[in-house]
């Protein structure tokens, strides 16, 4: 095939030709033909209207394209298909509702100049409402609509890519996995995996203008715009494992600017570089030690052996993402989970096991004790059958609200645990004199290490299930059971084609004659309220009482999500931060408390802030919710001295806990603080007196929220004994703080960075290392006044 090199293919996937689509659509098209030289257009899919616009326009148009099971379009294969047909050195992927100019062309033409290796170039775009036609017959029409968008466009977020150019030779994106167009991620795996690959990847941001014609979602029929809330979105993220949440533009290691290509980030000092790389892998940031050693090694191409062994050897010693693993086990159809490995019975078909030890087209290897890899909403049924006896009891709650948490609205959690009050269960068990039950042979292990660690009786499960959000927002079938009494029982008829119990009296032949339970079964319903809530746009966050560590998963969403907030915190601190990896700990807590404010307290509402100092949430949110700020401003935990005037919100100067006439009882929605609690260390009457007068203040169905600094110096002993108000209302709250150590060992717990540690932290810590205090991480609990 001859190849030409001075023009380039455009290849698109439109929308259906309906509404605002059509305009905007129509506008993009005209637009990418009126560039010199003319590039070829390829358009691709059977929608609405596609057809008729290449025909209109003279344009190539590919109707046959792969798609999932919900028909959305492949992209791997518009890609590949895109390969086979163009006759151009370059190929841009564009979305159909951007308009592109001159420089477009221009700047790809400039890379061709400078660049020998293979390369992508992406950019962000110019968000602009405009829904008119445009004029691009008309001579000037893009200095005329360049003046218009440079008063009303706004510049997107780093995150959302709407055009790729790459070369037609290259190896970028032939290995490209099966991703859903439209659905999310697909777009930061492209960066990610060309940045893996020493593929050179161009910021174009300052030479290509591409403006985004503002739209809606209508052509996601039913659905959310939320990413998350969607099967097919889910499906993208597994496939995209790292890359689905990093590769942003800001990752590029070059930048195409008016003086040509420039890298985006120098190392001067290579030792420094490469300690960070270190330090994000012993943070457990991994994707972002990928990032940062490729963008090393593209300068320092003899380091890149020494980076590839460092991750390489810290994969290999820690567990890291299985999402790529068992991505094709995730269908855009019924998502049915099963704790544990799958039973080889056709009554399992269709579940999906979640395994301590496999990892196969049936299983996904993971723990139920740590958070679920799935979103919000996402789940059909979930199943624990025989499982959640081999579970400390203390830390079933928060797996049981963990499962709650998946479950779509009307969704079925199915328990069975063994039940002991059935004879067969007692007689075979080693008891005390008393008649306590301290081991069952029959559920493995030994006396001393027992594989059942309690012994479920109906009132125990119950206990356990009031505590939950089932409770709260959602209803408990409880269908088999002895009653406490050892002598009654009830057996309540089981529709086992919701998910199938291989130990009751009608499948187990040790208790069918006489016929009795051997397993208490209960079926747990999430409440449809969620459902209205999120049909009606409401999306809230249930909470009643929540303790969690914040993850770098959770900063990198947050930080995007709410790049408002992130941009006023800069223009009121002074501070960029955009390398947020690397900021203060403050950031990912301001950010969790604003995530939660925006997702759970309604506009109007009455908020109190304790030891807000010059708030930034309070000034944030001034037009939404009448603020107050308790603090003496007399410096406790490197507080402000001197109170600094604002009308943003109401100041009382006093500690909580000193039952302030200026706060009136039952008034506040929400009660909350950002690292203040862990600098208060009096005695339990004096903490008693600060969780008093929180209820007092709150109106019933208010929160108390806070986030909590803390940190464990390394090779120690860990405890927050010296943290006594953070220890003592995570008790009042009903949690156990062991949770806390037990959870700040996991992987995907943020840690403020050592390189943040230095320059924020280290001056106040009297310039200890961090290597003797251990870095900082974000504690974050919630309780709802009932």
């Amino acid at each position: 095939m001859d190849i030409d090199n001075n023009r380039i293919t455009i290849i698109t996937i439109p929308k259906p030709f309906d509404g605002c689509a059509a305009i905007s659509q129509r506008n993009a098209i005209s637009s990418w033909q009126s560039l010199q030289p003319m590039p070829d257009i390829i358009l691709f899919g059977d929608d609405k209207g596609v057809a008729d616009i290449a025909s209109e326009f003279g344009i190539t148009h590919v109707a046959k394209i792969d798609k999932n099971d919900c028909g959305t379009p492949l992209i791997n294969d518009v890609f590949s298909k895109a390969r086979t047909l163009s006759k151009t050195e370059s190929i841009a992927f564009v979305n159909t509702d951007i308009i592109l100019f001159q420089d477009f062309i221009d700047s790809i033409a400039i890379v061709k100049d400078q660049v020998s290796q293979d390369y992508i170039i992406i950019g962000q775009r110019w968000d602009i409402a405009f829904n008119g036609h445009l004029s691009t017959q008309e001579t000037g029409w893009q200095n005329q609509f360049l003046e218009y968008a440079h008063k009303h466009a706004r510049l997107h977020a780093p995150t959302g890519k709407d055009y790729f150019v790459f070369n037609v030779f290259s190896d970028a994106l032939r290995s490209m996995p099966p991703f859903a167009i439209g659905r999310g991620h697909f777009d930061n795996w492209i960066v990610f995996d060309a940045l893996l690959n020493e593929i050179m990847v161009i910021d174009a941001t300052d030479s290509i203008t591409a403006i985004h014609q503002d739209h809606d979602y209508d052509h996601i029929q039913g659905e959310s715009p939320s990413l998350l809330e969607r099967p097919e979105c889910l499906t993208n993220r597994l496939l995209a494992g790292y890359g689905a949440w990093h590769g942003h533009i800001s990752d590029a290691i070059w930048k195409l600017t008016s003086s040509g290509l420039v890298r985006n980030r120098s190392f001067e000092n290579l030792s420094e570089a490469v300690n960070i790389v270190t330090s994000l892998l012993l943070s457990n940031q991994i994707p972002q030690a990928m990032i940062l050693a490729a963008q090393i090694a593209d300068q320092y191409p003899s380091i890149k052996p020494l980076l590839q062994y460092k991750i390489k050897m810290f994969q290999h010693s820690r567990e890291v993402s299985l999402y790529p693993q068992f991505a094709n086990t995730i269908k855009s159809s019924a998502i049915k989970l099963y704790a544990g490995d799958i039973p080889d019975m056709p009554e399992y078909n269709g579940w999906t096991g979640l395994s301590l030890t496999q990892a196969n087209s049936r299983c996904i290897q993971h723990d139920i004790t740590q958070p679920l890899p799935f979103p919000d909403n996402s789940v059909d049924a979930f199943q624990a059958e025989d499982v959640f006896e081999h579970i400390q009891y203390d830390r079933l709650v928060s797996v049981v609200n963990e499962i709650y948490r998946v479950l779509k609205p009307g969704g079925l959690f199915r328990l069975s645990v063994p039940d002991y009050g059935c004879d067969l269960l007692r007689e075979r068990s080693i008891k005390t004199c008393s008649g306590e039950i301290i081991f069952d042979p029959g559920g493995g292990g030994t006396p001393e290490n027992p594989g059942h660690l309690w012994f479920p009786r109906v009132n125990s499960v119950y206990c356990l299930l009031e505590k939950t959000q089932f409770q709260t927002h959602g209803k408990m079938d409880f269908l088999h059971y002895w009653n406490v009494d050892d002598q009654t029982f009830v057996t309540r008829p089981i529709d086992y084609s919701k998910g199938h119990i291989k130990r009751t009296p009608d499948f187990d032949d040790r208790v069918k004659a006489p016929y009795r339970p051997m397993s208490i079964v209960v079926d747990l319903y999430k409440s449809n309220e969620v459902a209205r809530q999120i049909s009606n746009g409401d999306k809230s966050e249930q909470y009643n009482h929540h303790l969690s560590l914040s993850k770098t998963e959770q900063l990198v969403e947050w930080y995007h999500e709410h790049r408002d907030f992130v941009l006023f915190r800069e223009r009121m601190q002074g501070i960029c931060e955009v390398d947020f990896m690397n900021a203060d700990l403050k950031l990912i807590q301001d950010l969790c408390m604003c995530n939660f404010i925006r997702k759970n307290i309604r506009r109007g509402a009455k908020i109190l802030e304790i030891g807000g100092g010059n708030s930034r949430l309070l000034t944030f949110f001034k037009d939404y919710a009448e603020g107050w700020n308790l603090d003496k401003f007399e410096g406790v935990g490197n507080g402000p001295i001197g109170a600094v005037k604002s009308n943003d919100y109401k100041l009382v100067q006093n500690y909580i806990g000193n039952f302030d006439k200026g706060l009136p009882e039952q008034y506040f929605d929400l009660v909350f603080s950002v690292s203040v609690l862990e600098h208060i260390n009096d005695e339990d009457a004096v903490l008693s007196k600060i969780i008093c007068e929180i209820d007092r203040l709150l109106k019933p169905g208010g929160y108390s929220a806070h986030c909590i600094d803390c940190r464990f110096p390394p090779n120690q002993h860990q405890s927050i004994d010296n943290r006594r108000l953070a220890k003592y209302i995570i008790q009042q709250y009903g949690f156990d703080p062991q949770l806390v150590i037990d959870e700040s060992n996991k992987p995907y717990v943020f840690y403020m960075s050592d390189v943040a540690y230095d320059r924020f932290w280290k001056k106040a810590c009297n310039n200890r290392s961090h290597n003797i205090d251990g870095l900082p991480f974000n504690i974050f609990l919630v309780k709802r006044k009932i």
